[in-house]
């Protein structure tokens, strides 16, 4: 679905919450809408395309961010972007080796928390930790090496 909004009503609705990294913030939207008893309309005579693919499914949006640092270690291994000093040793390369082994269980567990206020501060841990967790592959595949 879509939502199409006058601006001023999505001012006094608060916006989108900033803090809330992936998903979310349009069920967050929803509630505040409701909250206010702002009257929702639907229409089912217009079709919005949109091809967020990666807004919409955690495992989407974690590969366009391992594409991304695919992208950027690929340009400076070649060059052609100036490189970054990326340091993981010891206990930091510990830490992401076990994250990288366990990341299906970490996806599963953002996939199955409630999307509720009190666990948004956990989501955006599990999408930080997961984003970090690209970059980390990227770097161990190709500049590693």
């Amino acid at each position: 679905g879509s939502l199409v909004i006058a601006k001023d009503i999505f001012g006094q609705a608060g916006q989108y919450d900033e803090n809330i990294i992936f998903a979310g913030e349009d069920e967050d939207m929803s509630n505040k809408i409701n909250y206010l008893r702002i009257p929702i309309y639907v229409t089912f005579d217009v079709t919005l395309e949109h091809n967020h693919v990666d807004r919409l499914e955690i495992r989407h949006f974690l590969k366009r961010i391992y594409d991304g640092f695919g992208s950027e270690f690929l340009s400076q291994k070649a060059g052609v972007k100036q490189e970054v000093k990326i340091n993981y040793s010891g206990l930091k390369l510990l830490l992401f080796d076990f994250f990288r082994r366990t990341e299906h269980g970490w996806i599963f567990l953002h996939q199955v928390l409630p999307n509720l206020r009190i666990t948004q501060p956990l989501h955006n841990k599990l999408i930080g930790g997961l984003g970090g967790l690209q970059r980390y592959k990227q770097w161990k595949q190709i500049l590693k090496k």
